[in-house]
């Protein structure tokens, strides 16, 4: 009997259940090409399933193929070198070549190299010469947990390099080395320092949910349990929409659970997905969205509004925004044609409105007590006009300390802002946190921000006025700048 795959992880590459797509021979034309390709999605849409179908029919080809968990070669915290070296042990045994190479005689040969240098040198040395005339594909899995490692700018800069090589010779070996990458992210998520190029290199491959006629196949494992196999798998696709996950899962608890040859599809799902779904969710899948979509940080109340927008009106308009992108990494909505749409049934009745609504309260309530910074604005400058120093408290553990050294001054001067409200932060498309307007003088001439960036004392205040420094103060909260300050000295 066919059974279908729970366990979270890829299907085999003879797996009787997978599921054949279109972005299959996408990816196996452009990779045969020569084109570095990208696979980024959300978790548990087919990503690894598709690795491995993809990697077994390129080495009948003959071509050479070594794939790396990036999880295996630890976390954010490791040192740089090890994780470089554990790289390079991963290719060496991925590529086969632990049986006919001294991996650690190699290793020491090369110790007075950079990481980067040994890196390159094991390409241009180990592969190139071992596999002469054969393309070499080298698949990253897990590739967003690279997002958090300390180095991996120069690490994807290093793979831009060995794309950019190709430029300079036609007939090099680069030719042959192609990359693919696969995870839970964007592009922009990898390299966001100005000081690099952007990881833009690559062919995006789009996995779009399974559709019916694709997945016929899944009946095979409801033959002879149930009597009309592809009405059945109908009422799962309604159910689960073509989620390649509990698309299998929805089929396995039909294979286990029912009790008659025409199940109830509905009071299966009530009864074994929606049900106190916290305790029946395993393998992990809803847990995960949740979890997506309440730890973005200052995103999450932006997250929730979009998603709950998203669920009043059927669908927005796709404008490949950074919080659009977000939020479609989560799973819980899909791109259809040129709009965002909730994923499925199931997505749609537990993350419902009352569940948005409930945890925005949450978040509202949480920054109530936390007392955000831009809150005690509204109270310090009337105080300021009674007091010859005023410290101030900052969220947590950060104090913010304003020195006032000329009393008498502060006493006769006049605080036009002192009841003055901080507009609320401005945002890019992506998310990032954008700085103050310009300011212009009478003449219309462009003023510079009234701070200097201070490497003993971080910022500097650069005003004589009581005004102009509350003014100043105001800027540089809006700013953002003060996130790292313990103390802001404001001398006359």
């Amino acid at each position: 009997m066919v059974s279908y795959k729970l366990s979270g992880g890829g299907l085999s590459a003879n797996d009787p259940t997978y599921v054949v797509r279109k972005q299959d021979a996408e990816l196996y034309e452009k990779l045969q090409s020569g084109e570095y390709c990208y696979v980024f999605n959300a978790r548990q849409m087919g990503k690894s399933s598709l690795r491995v179908k993809v990697m077994k029919k390129l080495r009948s080809q003959g071509c050479k193929c070594a794939a790396i968990d990036m999880s295996r070669l630890g976390d954010f915290s490791i040192q740089k070198q090890s994780w470089y070296d554990g790289f390079l042990e991963e290719l060496f045994r991925g590529f086969g070549l632990a049986y006919s190479i001294n991996y650690q005689d190699w290793i020491e040969g090369y110790q007075s190299f950079t990481n980067i240098q040994r890196l390159a040198r094991f390409i241009e040395e180990i592969l190139f010469v071992n596999f002469s005339t054969e393309k070499i594909y080298i698949f990253l899995d897990e590739i967003d947990l690279l997002v958090n490692l300390p180095f991996k700018n120069e690490f994807l800069a290093f793979i831009r390099s060995c794309y950019n090589r190709r430029a300079e010779d036609e007939k090099c070996d680069y030719h042959r080395l192609i990359f693919c990458f696969f995870g839970v992210a964007t592009p922009e998520d990898l390299i966001r320092d100005g000081r690099h190029t952007p990881f833009n290199i690559g062919h995006p491959i789009e996995l779009t949910a399974l559709n019916f006629q694709e997945g016929k196949n899944l009946t095979q494992g409801l033959i002879g349990i149930v009597e009309e196999p592809e009405i059945i798998l109908r009422r799962v696709f309604d159910w689960t929409g073509g989620q390649p996950f509990l698309t299998q899962k929805l089929c396995q608890i039909i294979v286990d659970h029912t009790d008659s040859t025409e199940p109830d599809i509905d009071k299966l799902v009530e009864e074994y997905i929606l049900t106190y779904w916290q305790e029946k969710d395993y393998p992990t899948h809803l847990t995960y969205i949740r979890h997506h979509l309440l730890n973005q940080n200052q995103l999450t109340p932006e997250l929730l509004r979009l998603y709950r927008k998203i669920l009043l009106r059927g669908g927005v308009k796709t404008d490949e925004s950074r919080i659009q992108m977000v939020l479609r990494l989560s799973g819980i909505v899909v791109k259809k044609q040129d709009k965002l749409v909730v994923f499925n049934k199931i997505y749609r009745t537990i993350f419902n409105l009352n569940w948005i609504e409930e945890q925005l309260a949450i978040l509202a309530k949480d920054r109530d007590k936390q007392t955000p910074k831009k809150k005690w604005m509204r109270f310090v400058y009337p105080s300021l006009v009674w007091g010859g120093v005023i410290s101030l408290l900052a969220l947590g553990w950060r104090q913010q300390k304003l020195e006032l050294n000329d009393s008498d001054r502060l006493m006769q001067s006049q605080l036009p802002l002192a009841d003055r409200q901080l507009p609320p932060p401005r945002f890019d498309e992506r998310g990032d946190r954008q700085p103050p307007p310009p300011r212009f003088d009478e003449r219309g001439d462009r003023q510079p921000p009234p701070w200097e960036i201070s490497s003993k004392y971080g910022i500097k205040i650069c005003k004589n006025r009581l005004s102009e420094i509350t003014e100043a103060v105001c800027d540089v909260l809006e700013a953002g700048l003060d996130e790292g300050i313990k103390e802001l000295h404001i001398d006359f």
